[in-house]
């Protein structure tokens, strides 16, 4: 057993107590004289049998100072504080006027946490004879102050937590755990949310994991069995602070997500499910599916079929569960159109290849939504299509393709000439193909004389909405101008009628090098421009 023995006589209680908390400003600390230049004051805390972790501290000197703890009076060296040697279980000893902090936590070494008198020596470093003026404070996080949090339950203080403090939180993590998102929601003020694993740093603001959005924006902190500090079984800290300078109510809310909350998809059989909406107390704006592609698999297709709302369908092979930062293919498509992901074994950039497939259905509106979830491998590309026979009647062009594949998406387009260049316009809804035959009709007359089949979702099922940003009349000649990412095409069709019993075709794409697209119809290429004229636009490929 090694152990130190000192014996020194003071006149008055050397170390008079601190208060968990409460700051104690207004000290000084002198240097001596002659060759022992050191001077130093003592403190002592008590810490309870309730205590987590405690932190001590000393801040805003005048000069140089260095702080030392220990669980007992036995400061080594005591004369001199060498900073050569050891002379107690903790030191923080930073040079110049920089605050000093220790925090001891019960799995702290050398010396854990333990209940009774812990002392403080601060000791005056300046060169030469000087008084430094400081405050020393030591701040106990005790268990009471550590609020436990349910799976999935919002929890909202009592009172609005006040400008300028710190509210603490704890979560177990269950064994079985995927992922756990840390939440802030429901803010009325600017907060910001610091996660560790275990307890937390003496600097909160060294976490491991932060959120710190600036405003009423969700504070969101999701960890996974891979992430940088990867999520483990056991106790999770979380601290929220409150740095403006009002009082500030909000909902804290931890959401597990277990291997036994993660749906299994069975091939081609529709899920139907319900999201939970953007802000909701009760659920997570997310649900996870897995599904197994085979070896043998050399397409696979993931949809989201007839969602009551906006939601977007993220997909990943291998864990992490995907979101918007970890996905490798998405699909986000508006509004209550349907998500579509189709990968092949060549696909570029992410290629389908075998093994586990983790899916995600994000709720992007602040309603629940209902849907259905799939994912269908398939042993054949489906790339070898024939063209079946063709029905012409009186009104009717009918025709049909050999070859699809069952449960897969198709739809139509047709061309009004082939002229330079040729003009692609969606004609048909989406459809799915039940057997390898796929038959359909338009009727005559039609503006268009040429009809080819794409497979996908048809943008007149699918096409995102479009924002107009200006429009205008002049010289004869109509105009809209929209914005979107470059590169993309649009058409257009025109009617002079609202319900037209055809809609013509514009004969060119709109295009853009830059992210304003510019629409001008003056009649030229068209039928001249009457009393009255509708559009409608598509995004095509």
């Amino acid at each position: 057993v090694n152990y130190c023995f000192l014996a020194t006589p003071f006149a008055t209680d050397p170390a008079p107590p601190l208060t968990n908390r409460a700051p104690l400003c207004a000290q000084t600390v002198t240097n001596g004289s002659g060759t022992n230049l050191v001077g130093a004051n003592y403190y002592v805390f008590d810490v309870p049998t309730n205590a987590l972790q405690v932190t001590f501290e000393v801040y805003g000197a005048t000069g140089d100072v260095d702080l030392y703890v220990n669980d007992g009076f036995c400061f080594e060296n005591r004369d001199t504080f060498s900073l050569a040697t050891t002379n107690a279980a903790y030191s923080s000893t930073n040079l110049g006027m920089t605050n000093e902090s220790i925090l001891v936590a019960g799995s702290s070494l050398p010396a854990p946490l333990v209940t009774g008198p812990w002392y403080l020596a601060v000791v005056n470093r300046e060169p030469s004879p000087v008084t430094v003026d400081y405050c020393v404070k030591v701040t106990a996080l005790l268990a009471t102050d550590v609020v436990g949090l349910t799976n999935g339950v919002g929890y909202s203080p009592a009172l609005a937590q006040a400008a300028g403090v710190v509210a603490f939180y704890h979560y177990k993590v269950s064994p079985n755990a995927l992922q756990a998102t840390f939440q802030i929601i429901n803010a009325d003020g600017d907060v910001d949310l610091y996660v560790e694993r275990g307890f937390s740093p003496a600097d909160i603001y060294s976490s491991s994991y932060a959120s710190a959005n600036p405003g009423l924006a969700e504070e969101r902190i999701t960890v996974n069995t891979n992430s940088p500090v990867p999520l483990a079984p056991g106790e999770w800290f979380l601290a929220v602070t409150n740095s403006g300078v009002a009082s500030v109510n909000y909902t804290v809310r931890v959401t597990e997500v277990l291997d036994t909350g993660v749906v299994r998809l069975l091939n081609s059989l529709p899920y139907t499910n319900t999201v939970a909406a953007l802000g909701s107390l009760t659920g997570l704006p997310a649900n996870y599916y897995i599904f197994t592609v085979s070896s043998a698999a050399v397409r696979a297709q993931f949809e989201v079929l007839a969602p009551s709302g906006d939601v977007t369908l993220v997909a990943r092979q291998g864990l992490p569960l995907p979101d918007l930062a970890t996905a490798t293919v998405l699909s986000t498509n508006s509004g209550t159109r349907s998500e579509l992901i189709v990968l092949f074994t060549n696909s570029a950039p992410i290629a389908l290849t075998p093994g586990d497939w983790y899916l995600g259905v994000l709720n992007n509106t602040s309603n629940d939504v209902s849907y259905a979830a799939v994912a269908t491998q398939f042993f054949s590309a489906g790339t070898n299509i024939t063209p079946g026979p063709i029905i012409i009647r009186s009104n009717l062009f009918c025709a049909s393709y050999n070859g699809v594949l069952p449960g897969v998406n198709y739809y139509i387009e047709g061309a009004a000439n082939f002229n330079q260049p040729i003009v692609w316009v969606p004609v048909t809804p989406t459809i799915k193909a039940t057997t390898t035959t796929l038959n359909w009709c338009i009727t005559l007359p039609s503006p268009y004389t040429f009809f080819r089949l794409r497979e996908g979702l048809s943008p007149v099922s699918s096409s995102n909405p479009m924002s107009f940003t200006a429009s205008g009349f002049a010289a004869g000649a109509f105009g809209l101008q929209w914005n979107a990412p470059p590169g993309l095409r649009f058409v257009a069709e025109y009617t002079e009628s609202l319900f037209p019993p055809v809609w013509r075709p514009y004969p060119d794409y709109i295009t853009s090098t830059n992210t304003v697209y510019i629409f001008t119809d003056d009649g030229s290429r068209t039928a001249p421009l009457g009393p009255t004229r509708y559009y409608r636009f598509f995004q095509v490929p």
